[in-house]
């Protein structure tokens, strides 16, 4: 609607700037005949034949514009959720132990410099945390570990699950890292977390169960009597602070 009305203001003020001039060149030849002078021999075209290739100029410039703008979206550039880089104000990964990735490098028995340490022992699994103290956006915000150090009987396998999401008023997200068998991850699995002016909640869930398939994911109410205890976290990515519960 806000296009067509613009169109029709360009076209009255070409039209009526055209029929101004148009009026005064046909005075002009009028007055050289009156006095006897040959007029200019210079054609115009009527103000109906300009408004309608005036108009025409503005579709052919329209079409032009809508074709730059498709193919500029088209080829922008996809940013991906890399470790280090994202593109929401909330973004987890998984590092499984065969994943080529920096946390390999990393031991959860040890500190790691520029991050703040802690760990959680829930009937036999550990998650420990990495939370940035830096304020360095290069690197993720957090880290954390999760790894079962207890026995296995009875079949059961030990399973990490996470939960994820915020609400800042304006945007909302929520999200979850599927079951990780732990006793197939030697040493473990790693998750990132970058977090951006949001306050963001993480649940992770332990389970000792039978196993499942792989690629097969079951929602928290179906396994609840396998729950074995949950490390909740609240992450301030603004105050760049961390809460546990």
């Amino acid at each position: 609607m806000i296009f067509f009305f613009v169109i029709l203001i360009l076209t009255l003020i070409a039209s009526t700037i055209y029929t101004l001039i148009y009026r005064s060149s046909i005075n002009k030849r009028l007055a050289q005949i009156r006095e006897g002078e040959a007029p200019e021999n210079k054609p115009m075209m009527s103000p109906f034949k300009f408004v309608c290739i005036f108009l025409l100029v503005l579709f052919i410039i329209y079409i032009i514009i809508i074709n730059i703008a498709i193919f500029m979206l088209k080829f922008q550039p996809k940013t991906t959720e890399e470790l280090g880089s994202y593109t929401s104000p909330l973004s987890l990964h998984a590092y499984m132990h065969d994943d080529p990735s920096v946390t390999s490098l990393f031991d959860p028995d040890e500190d790691i410099p520029g991050y703040t340490r802690h760990t959680e022992d829930i009937s036999g699994f550990r998650i420990v945390s990495y939370t940035n103290e830096t304020g360095m956006r290069d690197f993720p915000d957090m880290l954390i570990h999760c790894s079962y150090d207890g026995e296995l009987k009875d079949d059961l396998h030990p399973y990490a699950c996470v939960d994820y999401g915020f609400d800042s008023g304006t945007r909302r997200m929520n999200g979850r890292y599927g079951l990780i068998d732990l006793s197939e991850e030697e040493g473990g699995v790693w998750y990132t977390v970058n977090v951006t002016g949001v306050v963001a909640n993480i649940d992770i869930s332990t389970y000792l169960m039978p196993e499942i398939a792989q690629g097969v994911d079951l929602l928290p109410e179906e396994i609840i009597e396998y729950n074995s205890g949950s490390c909740h976290l609240e992450y301030d990515g603004i105050e760049n602070q961390i809460k546990f519960y």
